[in-house]
């Protein structure tokens, strides 16, 4: 059983990690609380299983493509700097999600708007955020932070959609945002309580064509194909856009069944 003990040697001697790492979790949750919330509150304003399926797609397409340039920008500029930016921005998404759902008639078209710039501020946060794992830990710690890292995005994934669920159900779509926010001024304000980590080196600036040259580098390298395969997958079969409907459906007209 000792072998399989979590090893925390990172969170007691990097004061850095430890506060990266709470407040990642504290990221995960509140964005899961949200990703629950959205649909939920989408489905009642319209009562379309349609409109719902495309919030799933406007949340995908951001995603994807600024994924790529977080990881572009996380290259170039100091990522903690970027992580406070793109935090303040989850708080400022959030929090017109509050004003929205607390309006007398909240605007369908501004939960596609704010979902989708949601799914932008995370795409762009999370490379600088698992970017500066190796920076703050000696390497002989590397793999013990990456299982932490790990352990609290698990965590944020599965309490997540749980909270969500909860609130939406029993106080509705507004208070889970308003949770959510609280959360995000607490982890952004975490986030900026660590140092500085700039680049040593000068590197190229954040362009198309240097997202392009990495591409053709991942895609031609035949042993990460195969892991490239292995999570589209896992991820598509984990997170089906179909279940946000019936999850939707469910958590309006059955609470009970939380």
């Amino acid at each position: 059983m000792p072998r399989f003990r979590l090893d925390t040697t990172p969170l007691r001697g990097s004061r850095d990690f430890r506060l990266l790492c709470g407040a990642g979790t504290v990221f995960y949750i509140g964005q899961m609380v949200t990703y629950v919330a959205v649909p939920a509150q989408l489905y009642q304003l319209t009562h379309s299983n349609a409109a719902v399926g495309a919030l799933g797609g406007a949340e995908v397409v951001p995603l994807v493509v600024f994924g790529l340039w977080g990881g572009a920008l996380a290259d170039h500029l100091d990522r903690r700097r970027l992580l406070v930016r793109t935090g303040l921005a989850q708080v400022v998404i959030t929090a017109a999600l509050v004003a929205n759902a607390a309006a007398p008639r909240p605007q369908v078209w501004l939960l596609y708007v704010l979902g989708g710039l949601a799914a932008v501020a995370s795409a762009l946060q999370r490379p600088s955020r698992e970017a500066l794992v190796p920076r703050m830990v000696p390497r002989t710690q590397l793999a013990a932070a990456v299982s932490l890292n790990s352990l609290g995005m698990q965590l944020g994934t599965l309490a997540g959609p749980a909270l969500g669920g909860l609130l939406v159900a029993s106080a509705g779509a507004g208070w889970a945002y308003a949770v959510d926010l609280v959360g995000l001024a607490a982890a952004t304000a975490l986030i900026a309580r660590i140092g500085p980590y700039p680049h040593g080196d000068e590197t190229e600036r954040p362009s198309l064509a240097g997202i392009a040259a990495g591409l053709r580098y991942a895609f031609g390298r035949r042993d990460l194909l195969g892991t490239y395969a292995i999570d589209l997958v896992a991820m598509t079969l984990a997170f089906p856009l179909a279940v946000y409907p019936a999850f939707a459906k469910d958590v309006l007209h059955h609470p009970g069944a939380l």
